[in-house]
C-alpha cells in the first residue's frame, strides 16, 4: 500500500498545469487531455479537489480553460460518471461539466448520482436536469430566542452532506454534532441551562 504525500495531494499537478499552458499559449494539445489527467488523479487519489483547484489556478496564471475553472472541479468525477452515458462523451466538455452542475445543485450530491444510474442516455439525464425546478431558498427569519437562533442555525446547514472537505472524519463528526443539536433544540438544551434570567 502507497502513502500519499498529502502536501503533493494539494497542490498543483505540473504535468496537467503544463497541458493547460500548452493549449491555452501554443494551441496545443486538447482540453479533453487536461480533463481526463483531472478525473484521473482525482480517481487515484493522487490529487484532492483541493489539488485540482490549484491546477486550474496555475494554468488561470497563463489564461482561462474554454470549459474548466476552478469552481467546477468539485464536479469532475460526478461529471465523469454522465460522460459514460450513451452520448455522453460525444457532448462537448462544457455541456457535460454544465448539466453536472446544475443537477448537483438541484438534486444533492446523491440526488443527481441517483439520477445517472438510473438516465438511460445523457440526453435523458440533461432533459430531466433542464425540467427539475431549482432548490427554492428557505427564507430568513428573524430569530428571537436561543431556540430560534439554534433552529435558524441547524436550517441553514440542510445541505452540508453536498460538501466535500479535505477532512471527511472531522467533518462527519461536525455533521453528527449538528443533528444532535438539531434534536434538541429547545428551552432545556445544554446551551442556556444554568443562565439566570436579568
Amino acid at each position: 500500500m502507497s502513502v500519499i504525500n498529502l502536501d503533493q495531494k494539494d497542490s498543483a499537478n505540473q504535468t496537467i498545469v503544463a497541458l493547460g499552458v500548452d493549449l491555452i499559449s501554443n494551441e496545443l494539445g486538447s482540453e479533453i487531455a487536461i480533463y481526463e489527467g483531472l478525473v484521473d488523479s482525482l480517481n487515484s487519489g493522487a490529487l484532492s479537489v483541493r489539488g485540482a483547484k490549484a491546477t486550474i489556478e496555475a494554468i488561470n496564471e497563463v489564461g482561462s480553460l474554454p470549459s474548466i475553472a476552478v469552481t467546477s472541479c468539485q464536479y469532475l468525477l460526478a461529471s465523469e460518471k454522465a460522460r459514460m452515458l450513451l452520448g455522453g462523451s460525444a457532448q462537448p466538455l462544457k455541456s457535460l461539466i454544465n448539466v453536472t452542475i446544475q443537477g448537483t445543485r438541484k438534486l444533492g450530491k446523491k440526488g443527481f448520482a441517483d439520477l445517472i444510474e438510473s438516465a438511460q442516455s445523457f440526453a435523458d439525464l440533461a432533459e430531466t436536469v433542464e425540467e427539475t425546478p431549482a432548490k427554492e431558498k428557505a427564507q430568513a427569519v428573524k430569530a428571537e430566542g436561543i431556540d430560534a437562533l439554534l433552529k435558524n442555525f441547524v436550517d441553514g446547514f440542510a445541505n452540508l452532506e453536498d460538501i466535500t472537505p479535505k477532512d471527511s472524519e472531522l467533518w462527519a463528526d461536525f455533521l453528527a454534532k449538528v443533528k444532535a443539536i438539531s434534536g434538541s433544540v429547545r428551552a432545556g438544551h445544554p446551551s442556556v441551562k444554568g443562565k439566570k434570567s436579568a
